[in-house]
């Protein structure tokens, strides 16, 4: 499996890739609202999901360290394209799967674009909200 640091997203399946960013969501989630360090959270969260494919868990892994490894400049990011928002007036999902959909555009800087659309459009399908008004920022 390739990761990040090659600079192109793995050739998985929409299945595993879906999962993956699902399970990303969930480990940034629980790193924030738990304040958990990486490796915490890591332990804990890898230790209750030993049915995961290894494939899975090595993209979702990716894309937790570059979203953990680049919060600053993600951060800044989102909050100098957000008009009109505030990163912390963000409902905590929308906020993480923000930085989660951008760490996967730097840390897989080299997957071809139109893929890359489709990836940006998948994250949003992970907000409880769903409703344009309210991912406005999206």
């Amino acid at each position: 499996m390739k990761h990040a640091t090659e600079n192109r997203e793995p050739r998985t399946n929409l299945g595993t890739r879906r999962k993956s960013r699902e399970l990303t969501l969930q480990m940034l989630f629980q790193s924030e609202m738990g304040k958990q360090s990486p490796d915490d959270v890591r332990q804990s969260f890898w230790a209750q999901r030993a049915d995961v494919e290894e494939e899975t868990r090595g993209f979702a892994d990716d894309l937790f360290r570059t979203a953990i490894e680049r919060t600053i400049e993600i951060d800044a990011l989102i909050q100098k394209h957000a008009e009109h928002w505030r990163l912390d007036r963000m409902a905590a999902v929308d906020r993480n799967i923000l930085r989660a959909a951008v760490a996967a555009l730097m840390g897989y800087s080299q997957t071809p674009k139109k893929r890359k659309k489709t990836s940006g459009c998948a994250w949003t399908k992970l907000s409880d909200s769903g409703k344009p008004s309210e991912i406005r920022f999206l």
